[in-house]
């Protein structure tokens, strides 16, 4: 797994799984792991549903 791209707004009460997702993927010993694996915070302010994005070689995982 090369990155990880996590897209929400954080105001929203849709968000904790998110939040919650970030979390656990940002400690020490889980980037230890692959520290090679780029992880891209993107906030926004405009009442999107959260998306986490992890693309695994010629395939993609999208969640909303």
């Amino acid at each position: 797994m090369k990155s990880i791209t996590v897209r929400m707004c954080p105001f929203e009460p849709n968000v904790r799984a998110t939040r919650e997702f970030l979390e656990v993927i940002n400690t020490k010993k889980i980037r230890t792991t692959n520290s090679n694996c780029e992880i891209t915070v993107d906030v926004r302010h405009d009442k999107s549903e959260p998306v986490v994005d992890i693309p695994f070689g010629a395939f993609q995982i999208s969640e909303p």
